[in-house]
């Protein structure tokens, strides 16, 4: 597990930050997007849940492509201009992205079974949820922002960030628990071989 979920969580972090060099992103979400496909391509085979995360970060690398040339925390601002083009396009890749993510969880939920770590798989799926409300909650009211006063959108808008930059660290420790797991699960009793030999006299 360690080189998929390594490949998963540098993946990820990838796609959170964003540095521009002139206009260009030297940390492009596409290549993000591509290790996260590369990680999941890993164990897709023995955990074929994964398919639909691999498909998904395969689609977000190529819709991802424009963020490369585009500043996006400065190009969709929607006090300035609500609804553009830009503000749609933010919209698609969140709504993608969280499709991505919720597949991720599906795949850990199924992997973390298979390792038999109660605690860890409880963990996961408390926190699956609240990441997943949080962020289906944002894009139901994200709309509704601009009708606000410019200081309680400001006020909000400071919230909402301090607030999902928690989240997303979350997730990324969260993938770092599962770099931990062992590359084979371990063998429940059920499954352990029955020795048959005679003991010796």
């Amino acid at each position: 597990m360690r080189s998929a979920f390594s490949k998963i969580f540098w993946g990820y972090l990838m796609t959170l930050l964003e540095i521009h060099i002139q206009f260009i992103d030297i940390l492009p979400d596409p290549i993000g997007y591509l290790l996260i496909f590369l990680g999941i391509q890993s164990i897709v085979e023995k955990y074929p849940i994964g398919n639909k995360a691999q498909v998904m970060a395969a689609i977000l690398g190529v819709i991802s492509i424009p963020t490369v040339f585009i500043n996006e925390s400065g190009s969709m601002n929607p006090m300035e201009a609500p609804f553009t083009m830009w503000w749609f396009y933010s919209q698609i890749m969140m709504i993608a992205n969280l499709v991505l993510i919720f597949f991720i969880f599906q795949l850990m939920l199924k992997i973390v079974q298979d390792y038999q770590d109660e605690e860890l798989e409880t963990y996961t799926w408390k926190f699956f949820k609240v990441y997943m409300w949080s962020n289906l909650a944002l894009l139901i009211f994200d709309s509704f922002f601009i009708n606000l006063s410019s200081e309680v959108f400001v006020a909000l808008t400071v919230a909402a960030v301090v607030f999902y930059i928690i989240l997303d660290i979350m997730f990324l420790v969260l993938l770092r628990k599962y770099i931990k797991l062992e590359d084979t699960p371990p063998t429940s009793p059920e499954e352990e071989p029955i020795n048959t030999e005679k003991p010796l006299a």
